[in-house]
């Protein structure tokens, strides 16, 4: 039995949508817990990502009195777990901010909150891609091929009166 190409295509199209509830990646905003130390910042918190996955993490300085606008601290400043970072495990993350270099009037401890973004990076899902088209296509391939060379698509005649 021969299927149409649009059958083909439609088991394909099926096949390869189907993984795209599993491809959302994650995003989201932490709020950090800050400890001061000289003249700088020990910001922590706590990712709970997937395990064995690249984050790209960013840090925004907030004012509770909005006495300045959120803002990105530079990254020469800054070092420990920010940036493109490897999901190892679930203990708590840290950066240190050397805020007095940056901003050298300093800043009010009390009126300070840190939001730590998080995304998802990489592809993940890619193979999820990849293995239902080609399961798509082998698939579409055996319905469609047939070993009956005089095949047909209709009912054979009826036997004729003797």
């Amino acid at each position: 039995m021969k299927l149409p190409f649009f059958h083909f295509i439609i088991i394909v199209t099926v096949l390869v949508m189907c993984p795209k509830q599993y491809s959302q990646k994650q995003k989201g905003e932490i709020d950090g817990k800050f400890s001061v130390k000289g003249d700088s910042l020990t910001i922590s918190y706590q990712l709970k990502g997937k395990i064995n996955q690249e984050y790209e993490i960013k840090m925004l300085v907030h004012s509770i009195g909005n006495y300045f606008s959120d803002f990105e601290p530079k990254q020469n400043f800054l070092h420990g777990d920010i940036g493109t970072i490897l999901l190892k495990d679930h203990f708590p993350k840290k950066i240190i901010w050397n805020y007095k270099a940056e901003i050298p009037g300093g800043l009010d401890e009390d009126d300070l909150k840190f939001k730590i973004n998080y995304k998802e990076t990489g592809s993940s899902t890619w193979y999820y891609y990849v293995g239902a088209a080609v399961v798509g296509a082998v698939v579409g391939f055996l319905i469609n091929s047939s070993d009956c060379t005089d095949c047909s698509d209709s009912f054979a005649n009826p036997p004729t009166r003797p």
